[in-house]
């Protein structure tokens, strides 16, 4: 089995336990209840984490600036868990532009960096769980099953849910992507997101979590997921499962960002 790169995105203001609201639906998340319920797991395969904070203030920090960059505004309640969990190796600060998919990218280039050519995990801390042994390695043999497979997740969504007209645009939902170094040098060679565009959330939606998915499938590769783990999407495909945001059902809600 590879090993994997875990680069995990948070922000600032975000408690490390918090709820978060889907319709009627609410689950339970935050990076401290993630992160300590990975170390309560066997992931079966080896990995490494780095997170990455998105911050609205970056500023110098004498004491701190020769492990976290000249910019940086460390947290104690960050710091800690560098301790806490051994698998965290690297904790980076960063301006909030583009948000998690901003955050994902500040990783990636990270990755490149260090010439790495293995499998890596992109997840912000709105995922729930894992609650079960071997859980990355389920995904890596999600990954792998298809050898025409870009990208793997938690769940899918068919469609443009947050404009009127609810497009056709199929996607994993972004804040668990599995996939590898090939594909990303195959699809994103300057990144997932344009540097030189602000962003406002809508927009980042599109061209971030639905634009990475769509590239990944423009490419030729397809797409799949946990939740229905035997469907696999490419271009021109016809719509095998529920239709839309099944996180905002009462029917799959037992499936809700569930690692």
């Amino acid at each position: 089995m590879n090993r994997v790169k875990v680069i995990l995105a948070d922000w600032n203001g975000y408690s490390l336990k918090r709820k978060k609201v889907l319709g009627r639906n609410k689950i339970n998340c935050g990076l401290g209840r993630l992160l300590r319920a990975i170390n309560s797991q066997n992931s079966g395969v080896d990995f490494e984490l780095y997170l990455v904070i998105n911050t609205d203030k970056l500023v110098p920090d004498s004491v701190f600036a020769s492990i976290f960059g000249k910019r940086s505004v460390p947290k104690k309640k960050y710091i800690s868990l560098k301790s806490k969990y051994p698998f965290v190796k690297k904790i980076f600060f960063r301006n909030n532009q583009g948000m998690d998919i901003g955050a994902y990218d500040y990783g990636l280039e990270l990755l490149r960096k260090e010439n790495y050519t293995g499998d890596v995990l992109f997840l912000n801390s709105s995922v729930v769980g894992p609650k079960d042994d071997n859980w990355l390695k389920k995904y890596q043999l999600l990954f792998y099953k298809n050898d025409s497979t870009g990208m793997c997740g938690i769940s899918l969504n068919s469609h443009n849910t947050i404009s009127d007209e609810k497009a056709f645009m199929p996607h994993i939902q972004s804040f668990f992507l599995y996939t590898n170094m090939d594909v990303l040098e195959h699809v994103f060679p300057d990144g997932f997101l344009d540097k030189s565009i602000n962003y406002d959330k809508q927009k980042l939606i599109l061209d971030g979590e639905i634009g990475i998915s769509t590239r990944v499938i423009n490419a030729g590769y397809c797409i799949t997921a946990s939740s229905f783990s035997d469907f696999r999407y490419f271009a021109g495909d016809k719509w095998g499962i529920p239709e839309g945001d099944i996180r905002f059902t009462d029917e799959y809600k037992h499936l809700i960002n569930k690692i």
